[in-house]
């Protein structure tokens, strides 16, 4: 009840502390709204609790060492206080999770995926994996499983392009037209090539009869092997990999039809 009814109590975590027994509270609060505001027109809307945490040991470090404030976390829940209970002088941002720091409304960001998202829609659907990494080390985000958080692979919802670049499905804008253009591409295929065809080897004139991608970019083998994974039922084709555990970006071997008496990399190589 007391964390509930209580706007003088800053939730700590692990503690309350009436924020009275702070030494400058206001004027670390006017502080820490500086750095969010300079960090947040940095970042595009958005703020770690590693990164507040940064510039806060720099520019707030004499209230930190009053207070005894040593650690990411305790900053974080003053901010949070500061900025979401209490909405001191009328400012307001979303904190989730613990991590993250955003502006309000269409803008807020609760999870790291919510951070990689925008990131992608900021650069049109289309961005390189070193782009990506580097802006999540900017803004200080651990970048050791980037590529699990987008669910690449294991969801419709990020696609590679080539070795080192990714397109979203967001702005691929895939619909039941979309779907119905890419079926009809491919049977015109297979009514030429028969029901296989080495997937590499297929003529880059064809894939101009594929929907358009954004910005205009060509069709890779790559991403029409990561479509059909996901959408290769309704489109009447698959591809045929080695069975071994190959890297993400490795193109497999042939494209079928999905009735096809080909259904492994045996019957591949024995029909090649």
């Amino acid at each position: 009840q007391i964390r509930d009814t209580s706007p003088r109590l800053v939730d700590m975590g692990d503690k309350l502390i009436h924020t009275g027994a702070f030494v400058d509270w206001e004027t670390a609060a006017g502080k820490l709204a500086e750095i969010l505001e300079k960090l947040l027109s940095k970042n595009n809307g958005y703020v770690s609790a590693a990164q507040l945490y940064e510039y806060a040991r720099v520019e707030l470090q004499m209230f930190l060492n009053d207070n005894d404030i040593a650690d990411e976390s305790s900053v974080y829940c003053i901010a949070r206080h500061l900025f979401e209970k209490e909405g001191w002088h009328g400012i307001h941002y979303v904190f989730s999770s613990g991590s993250h720091i955003s502006r309000g409304g269409d803008e807020a960001l609760h999870t790291t995926l919510d951070v990689i998202r925008k990131f992608a829609r900021d650069h049109n659907g289309f961005f390189s994996c070193d782009a990506l990494v580097a802006y999540l080390e900017q803004v200080g985000i651990k970048t050791s499983n980037w590529r699990s958080t987008m669910h690449i692979g294991d969801k419709p919802d990020f696609f590679y392009y080539s070795g080192e670049e990714i397109i979203s499905a967001e702005n691929m804008q895939i619909d039941k037209a979309w779907l119905e253009q890419a079926e009809k591409a491919l049977k015109r295929l297979f009514a030429d090539v028969g029901d296989h065809v080495v997937l590499r080897s297929i003529n880059p004139i064809w894939y101009e009869q594929l929907p358009s991608l954004p910005g205009h970019l060509p069709w890779t083998a790559l991403l029409l092997q990561y479509i059909l994974q996901f959408y290769g039922k309704q489109l009447g084709a698959k591809t045929i990999s080695t069975e071994l555990n190959q890297k993400y970006d490795v193109v497999h071997a042939m494209l079928v039809t999905q009735d096809s008496e080909i259904q492994t990399f045996a019957d591949a190589v024995v029909a090649y």
